[in-house]
């Protein structure tokens, strides 16, 4: 079935880096009409890319930062809240504080707006950077210029936590979801 609008015909499209859990890979249409495809949403759904949509169904549903293509880090400790047994909380290894993992009307939310917010936002090294049409090349990669930086205080970056993907193949898959993602459902 095509489409009445040529322009909403899906086309393949690169990838960043390596490993990029973000970036859709399957685009349609052009300016404020382009849509990306989540494969993670189940049924899979086409969201607009120029008003956050995608974004947001990324980094909070999914929890997916846009800056580093990988799944936000899981918490290191997960506890029922006192006095209810259906309210789980999450322990961030970055700040310390105990996080809500779920809301009542959307879970994961709580967990991924704070990871968001507090986790650090490493950017993968440029040089795995899909080149760009009319680009000019640039002096040294983000990372190169990070470790530079007076300012730096980290040297490394972080271990990543349990909540990869299982392979290549499944980054669009249900077999991709994190482990949160995963715990979530059974809550």
């Amino acid at each position: 079935m095509m489409p009445s609008d040529p322009t909403m015909v899906p086309h393949e499209q690169d990838l960043r880096f390596e490993n990029d859990l973000y970036t859709p890979k399957w685009v349609r249409g052009h300016g404020n009409k382009r849509e990306g495809w989540c494969g993670i949403c189940k049924p899979g759904r086409w969201l607009v890319l120029k008003n956050s949509a995608f974004w947001y169904d990324k980094s909070f549903t999914h929890g997916i930062s846009a800056v580093t293509g990988q799944a936000f880090a899981a918490p290191k400790e997960i506890r029922r809240t006192e006095g209810s047994a259906n309210i789980w909380e999450g322990l961030c290894g970055n700040c310390g504080q105990w996080v809500g993992l779920v809301t009542s009307k959307k879970k994961g939310t709580t967990w991924f707006r704070h990871a968001y917010k507090c986790h650090n936002h490493y950017k993968p090294d440029d040089s795995h950077k899909r080149p760009r049409d009319n680009e000019e090349p640039r002096g040294i990669s983000t990372v190169e210029a990070y470790s530079k930086s007076p300012q730096c205080v980290a040297t490394s970056k972080p271990e990543s936590v349990a909540l990869g993907y299982v392979n290549k193949e499944s980054l669009n898959g249900p077999q991709g979801l994190s482990s949160i993602q995963s715990m979530l459902s059974i809550i």
